[in-house]
Parts: structure tokens; sequence; C-alpha cells
């Protein structure tokens, strides 16, 4: 009995002592296990951080994007001051194309967003090297699509706000063409070949003209017409056109030559007594 009871009590001595044993080491154990998951949750966020993203993240992106792009305003650019824009001094830009050379007078105070976008246009170098690639005798010749893709994706994004027409259509001005949606002017321009008054209702703002070499603008390549596609030319540049229409003539560079002194009766707008007729209106889009 008492062996028993010795027994008993040496177990239970023992069993006391495991606890004291475990509560003394256990918060060491756990600080340790904790570090360690730390320690590697660590390691993968920096590993993950380091990783390029995925097929579906460059999509969410791209969603993003476009969904922001919808918003009014989001990707238009207008100038600071319109009216500022509007009393700057006319201007002239030199085309030295393939087949000539003429001379654009730029007029803000008749359209002062575009007169100001076609500054930073020439400025930038974008019409050098591009195409004639939409000659319609007897309506318009156009272009401004960069024979470079990556300047053609960025100059796409760089619309301008439409603004009030003053100036009316008829031959020898130069105005912007709009791909239909508001707004949506960027750098593709073009040179009216007759008188399109017709156009004026529909929201072509013309500002400027040629003053010199209108009989060059006449020579430019026309066999093609409209066979160029707009969004070939835009992914592929000058690559596609060289590739498939090898005969279209090209701006070499155009280049400003500086402000001019315009006469009051010299710098009123061109009008249009009476509206010729032209081909329908979805031909002056970009696409």
């Amino acid at each position: 009995m008492k062996k028993n009871q010795i027994i008993t009590v040496a177990a239970v001595v023992a069993f006391v002592g495991l606890l004291l044993f475990i509560n003394r080491h256990e918060p060491a154990r756990v600080s340790e296990q904790q570090a360690k998951e730390a320690a590697e949750a660590k390691k993968l966020l920096e590993e993950a951080e380091g990783e390029k993203p995925t097929f579906k993240d460059q999509i969410q992106k791209r969603i993003e994007e476009m969904a922001n792009a919808e918003k009014p305003g989001s990707n238009t650019v207008a100038p600071a001051s319109t009216e500022t824009a509007a009393a700057a001094p006319p201007y002239q830009v030199e085309f030295q194309c393939s087949n000539g050379t003429f001379i654009v007078e730029v007029h803000p105070e008749w359209a002062p967003i575009g007169a100001e976008q076609f500054r930073k246009v020439i400025e930038a170098g974008i019409y050098n090297e591009a195409r004639f690639f939409r000659v319609v005798p007897g309506f318009v010749v156009q272009w401004g699509i960069p024979g470079d893709p990556e300047k053609a994706a960025e100059w796409e994004k760089r619309t301008i706000q439409d603004e009030a027409v003053t100036t009316s259509n008829v031959r020898g001005t130069i105005t912007y063409a709009k791909s239909g949606a508001p707004n949506s002017r960027t750098s593709q321009v073009f040179i009216n070949f007759g008188d399109n008054s017709n156009l004026d209702g529909m929201g072509f703002s013309p500002f400027g003209k040629v003053v010199k070499g209108m009989e060059v603008v006449d020579a430019i390549h026309s066999e093609s017409r409209e066979k160029p596609d707009q969004g070939e030319i835009t992914n592929r540049g000058n690559a596609y056109l060289k590739e498939y229409f090898p005969k279209l003539d090209y701006i070499k560079e155009a280049k400003i030559l500086g402000d001019v002194a315009v006469p009051a009766a010299d710098a009123a707008p061109p009008t249009q007594e009476a509206a010729a007729p032209a081909p329908e209106p979805a031909t002056t889009t970009q696409h």
C-alpha cells in the first residue's frame, strides 16, 4: 500500500514537472515558429513583387485604362487658355514633299485649339516621312498618321476638343479629320481640293489655308485614292505603305517658317455662298 502511494506521488510530481517544463519552453517554440513563417512569407512577397505581370494582370490593366478613357475629357488635351491661343499671330508651315513644296498659313483666330495642336505636331516632327494615304481628286487629300507605329499609337491618344466652325471648307483650306466621335481630332488633317462647304455643318473646322504651291497639292499621287487601310498604317506604319503602295507621295520635312503679319482684310475667313456637292460625310473621317 505504501509502495503504491509512493508511485502515485512520483507520477504526480513528474506530471507537474512536465507541465512546468512545457510552460517554460512553449513560448520560445511558438516564437521561433512564427519567426520562421514570417521569414517565408516575406521571401514569397519579395519574389512576387519581382515577377512580371501575368497576362490576366495586363488585361485587367487595359480594361481599367479603357474605362478611364471613356470618362469625359480623360484623353482630351486642350490649350490652357483658348483666348490666349486665339490671340496668337498667324504662322506659316512649309511642306517639302516628294513632288514639290507648298506652304500653309495657320490662323489661330479661326480655330485656336486646332492651330495650337498643329504647331505641336510640326514641332514634334510627326509629319516627316508621313504619306498622303488618302487622295480623292476634287474632294480632299489627307495625311497625318506617323510612319512610326509607336508614334502613331502615341498621337492617336492626343485628342483635342471640337470647336466652332468659323471658316468655310473651301478650296485650299486645311482641316482636321475626325473619327466620328466627339473630340476625336488628333494629328490627321486634310486639304480641300474643292469647295466643300457642306462639311461646315458637320463640324469640320478649318484652321488655315494653302498660300503657296497649291499646284503641288493638286499633283499629289492620287492613283491609290482610298485603298490604303488606315488601321494597317497605324499598326505597321510606312513599312505597310512602302510594300503595298510604293507610289504614294510623302512629306520629306514639315517646318515652321515663323509668324506672319496679315492685313485685316486678308485675315477674314473665306466663305462660300453655295454649297458644292461632295462625297458622303463618312469619307471625311479618320477610320
